[in-house]
């Protein structure tokens, strides 16, 4: 899983680098991302046991800042475009939604390497679903679309097979859809949150985006 294995670089990565600066930092931040993914566990148990998830109001972008600095000794100088505004807010699952976007924006890395993009977007369905986005412009997929979230399946050499069929669970979870689809030159996986648990929560202070995108077309999708 995408999780365990970017903790636990981490984590080798810190311990190797005791002359940096942040190695506080990177240690703390390893800590933090064990005991998430202790949670994780024990949730994907009360998953399958069918006794819920526990549900909080969320920022989306500050969920992303969150997996970007997770994923920062990949992402070194490449840049993901985030197209979310400060202001989007979910009612989720806040270890289950980490787990989500950093599945999916790793699982992006891995399928589009330098110079590819890779980019993230939220925006409101016309029948009141929020449309969160996660897209790269690598070549596509090599098989059929409804093998992506089977467990097991994998076409990386060194997959788990694990990530999007965990993503997939999660999604599920909380009730929402996630779907998979190439749109023009990009990979697209698509999560849409039902209407009545998102919204758009002002605030005094705002965070400013990495970057302003285009909204990929919609045409052909397929739902898991």
């Amino acid at each position: 899983m995408h999780g365990v294995a970017t903790d636990l670089h981490r984590l080798e990565f810190a311990a190797q680098a005791r002359d940096r600066v942040d190695l506080d930092e990177d240690l703390d931040i390893g800590r933090e991302e064990v005991e998430r993914l202790e949670r994780m566990a024990d949730q994907m148990r009360r998953i399958a046991q069918s006794r819920g998830i526990d549900r909080q109001p969320l920022r989306v972008r500050s969920l992303i800042d969150h997996v970007k600095l997770l994923l920062r000794d990949r992402l070194h100088d490449r840049l993901i475009e985030v197209d979310v505004g400060s202001s989007f807010e979910v009612t989720g699952d806040r270890d289950a939604l980490t787990q989500i976007l950093l599945n999916l924006i790793a699982n992006a890395l891995d399928a589009c390497p330098v110079p590819g993009r890779v980019g993230v977007t939220a925006n409101p369905e016309p029948d009141g679903r929020l449309r969160l986005l996660v897209w790269d412009s690598g070549p596509g997929f090599a098989v059929e679309v409804g093998k992506l979230f089977q467990p097991w399946f994998t076409t990386k050499p060194k997959g788990s097979g694990l990530g999007l069929p965990i993503t997939h669970r999660l999604v599920r979870a909380h009730g929402w859809e996630i779907s998979a689809s190439r749109r023009g030159d990009r990979t697209c996986f698509d999560v849409l949150i039902a209407a009545g648990e998102w919204s758009r929560r002002e605030s005094s202070t705002s965070l400013s985006d990495d970057t302003e995108v285009d909204d990929p077309s919609e045409d052909a999708r397929v739902h898991a």
